[in-house]
């Protein structure tokens, strides 16, 4: 776009306004713009690979069955 920043998130958030079934977003950080956040809905996915479950078993391995 020209090196415009486009506001997708409002424009997701228009949409799930119409759906009505989305329970979760995961938003992923690409510029420094503020994003308008639902709270208990929207994540950002940094913050969610941050998380300790995200990392794994220590190992790296799967765990087997």
């Amino acid at each position: 776009m020209r090196g415009k920043v486009v506001n997708l998130k409002a424009i997701a958030d228009e949409a799930l306004q119409r759906a009505g079934t989305v329970e979760h977003v995961v938003v992923v950080r690409r510029t420094r713009e503020p994003v308008a956040m639902e709270v208990g809905r929207d994540y950002f996915y940094d913050d969610l690979m941050n998380l300790p479950i995200s990392r794994g078993p220590a190992n790296g391995r799967c765990p087997t069955r």
